[in-house]
């Protein structure tokens, strides 16, 4: 059963200007400005006094979704132009030294596994990169845009077939570049104590076939390429 309306709230700080024109929220800090468009949902945005209102009238579950998220998103976007947003990730290897350089609006990844060639990494508009040591500090007000790079980053440096030259499952090396701090402002900055362990949890959480390599289960029983591969097996055999 349908409820009547949806409501959820955000207050504005003094220090943060807000302003809502129809669907379109534009938030100005002393860090910069935002603007987002919110036209595609089915949502009424209203501001009165110092409190955004999102609000929808005899919602379904999609749309008592959507009023959570956007009041997220603008939440956000307050926090952003506040204090802004910064990921931090740390270099790890084994053996072959990864050298890491920023390059206009892209981060140069050399030397990694011994590679000749160098692997980039796109920085989204608005965001800054910075490179000390074996650790990267990803900042900007736009915490969708703070967060793609530093993906961006992690993922040029996964292996594509997943050569494992362990026992059990368990990856033989584990060089990249991993996301350890996620925080509104500054943050810690504290590098794990063991590196290589935390990049090891991180790999076993991803949903990784240990048979094939396949990025979309963690056993072969579960694992669509698997699956269809033993399905192959057993129509070859039926039709001997």
């Amino acid at each position: 059963m349908r409820g009547l309306e949806e409501l959820q709230s955000v207050e504005v700080p003094e220090n943060v200007k807000l302003r809502v024109e129809g669907r379109v929220v534009t938030v100005e800090g002393e860090k910069g400005t935002l603007t987002r468009n919110f036209s595609h949902a089915p949502v009424s945005v209203q501001l009165e006094g110092r409190t955004v209102k999102v609000q929808t009238s005899w919602p379904r579950k999609r749309e008592e979704a959507l009023v959570g998220v956007i009041r997220s998103h603008i939440q956000n976007m307050i926090l952003g132009v506040t204090k802004g947003f910064t990921y931090r990730l740390f270099i790890h290897y084994k053996h072959f030294p990864i050298t890491v350089q920023v390059q206009g609006d892209r981060v140069r990844i050399s030397n990694f596994l011994g590679e000749r060639y160098s692997r980039y990494a796109k920085i989204v508009e608005g965001v800054t990169v910075e490179v000390k040591g074996d650790q990267l500090a990803v900042r900007g007000i736009d915490k969708e845009a703070v967060a793609q790079t530093a993906a961006n980053i992690q993922r040029a440096t996964k292996i594509r077939d997943l050569s494992l030259h362990g026992r059990a499952g368990s990856p033989g090396f584990l060089d990249g570049i991993y996301v350890f701090e996620k925080s509104v402002g500054e943050g810690k900055g504290m590098l794990p104590a063991d590196k290589r362990r935390f990049a090891r949890q991180y790999y076993f959480e991803m949903k990784i076939c240990r048979e094939c390599g396949a990025r979309n289960a963690l056993t072969a029983t579960n694992c669509r390429r698997c699956r269809s591969k033993n399905l192959r097996k057993r129509k070859a055999m039926r039709g001997a």
